[in-house]
């Protein structure tokens, strides 16, 4: 059977799971206008969407992570982090802001990225965000580059660059033999109107 729609139709958002909630947040509704809306889902067909705390920053294409079950996340309980993506004058961005549980719920901004990007892709490892790839100041600039969100220190650091450069690729962090890496996958390749969807999987770090 079909589970309840969300409060608002939205595209191009993000989506991230927070200790049991699924939360969905930004993109861009019927008009073509971008979203700062958030809503949350506790699951199962008798459940319902719920709105809260609306982001600092309407925007689309950019990435939600979920960071949970360390100590030093500003007091503990979990954080969402959202980076990236357009504005609504189509800018791209380099901000971030966190939803912080243990800090009543709502959206606060964050340190900036490095790199303005939008189209990028995330996954948390470690307690920390990773945010890799992307367009950058225009679609013939597709970034290798990665960088990584760490709450304990509330900065963003520089990690090894992606062997290629990709936007609207996909991320997450797999244990493999022992070892928990984010691994990234397909995506695009190059610039409009060049471009190459892309088959090639990569291990980040």
């Amino acid at each position: 059977p079909p589970y309840p729609s969300m409060t608002t139709p939205r595209q191009d958002h993000a989506a991230a799971v927070l200790l049991g909630r699924v939360y969905v947040a930004g993109g861009w509704d019927n008009n073509g206008y971008p979203l700062a809306s958030v809503e949350a889902f506790d699951g199962g067909a008798h459940g319902a969407w719920k709105k809260v705390a609306s982001m600092t920053t309407a925007r689309f294409s950019f990435v939600l992570v979920a960071l949970e079950g360390y100590p030093l996340l500003h007091g503990g309980g979990g954080m969402l982090v959202a980076a990236g993506g357009w504005d609504s004058n189509n800018n791209y961005l380099a901000s971030a802001e966190a939803f912080t549980l243990a800090r009543g719920a709502k959206w606060a901004p964050i340190a900036t990225m490095t790199t303005a990007r939008a189209g990028c892709a995330g996954a948390a490892l470690h307690g920390k965000a990773y945010v890799s790839g992307g367009e950058g100041s225009n679609a013939y600039n597709i970034l290798a580059s990665v960088e990584v969100y760490d709450p304990a220190t509330q900065r963003w650091a520089a990690a090894p660059p992606m062997g290629t450069p990709r936007i609207n690729h996909a991320a997450a962090a797999l244990v493999v033999g022992g070892t928990a890496r984010v691994y990234v996958a397909g995506g695009l390749v190059a610039g409009y109107p060049n471009i190459t969807v892309l088959a090639t999987s990569e291990a980040l770090g």
